[in-house]
């Protein structure tokens, strides 16, 4: 037969004074007298903890001596050299500029070519105005653009619209 909650408690060897046994109580453990360390006194069932320390961060080697001196290490100035150029406004002309690309100082070679708008525009007057009026577009300065490149890399470096 099994034991009801009266049962249980009237077997209790603690003295029943209407409130429950603490933890201590049970376990049988005796509490230390309270040591002055700022921090309030343990209440009814608490036990004060010792101080054990902190438990070795993983990784790290473990410090037999704290009163070694710390060495910290100074940053390493890394210094990078940067371009800046200019805006550079190229004219029909060539000129003596930095490539950006190959980063050497070079005369730009000069090729000058005609626009297709101005082809379209002579082929407009071929077809309107007769063979006579084609070449006008030709031989303005403006139907005109010319592209400036590095002789030594062969980039283009810019490009002039009269």
């Amino acid at each position: 037969m099994g034991y009801g909650v009266l049962d249980y408690v009237g077997k209790s060897n603690v003295m029943d004074t209407g409130t429950p046994p603490s933890y201590a109580q049970v376990q049988g453990i005796t509490q230390p007298p309270p040591e002055k360390s700022g921090l309030p006194p343990a209440g009814p069932g608490m036990m004060p903890v010792p101080h054990q320390g902190l438990p070795p961060q993983q990784g790290l080697p473990p410090q037999a001596n704290a009163q070694q001196p710390v060495t910290v290490q100074q940053p390493v100035a890394v210094q990078q050299q940067i371009y800046v150029q200019h805006p550079v406004m190229f004219g029909p002309h060539s000129m003596q500029v930095m490539c950006g690309y190959c980063h050497q100082t070079v005369q730009t070679k000069t090729e000058s070519n005609l626009k297709s708008s101005a082809i379209l525009l002579a082929t407009l007057l071929c077809l309107i105005g007769g063979i006579l009026c084609f070449w006008i577009p030709c031989v303005m300065d403006s139907s005109y653009e010319t592209t400036h490149r590095c002789p030594a890399c062969n980039a283009t470096l810019g490009i002039y619209n009269a």
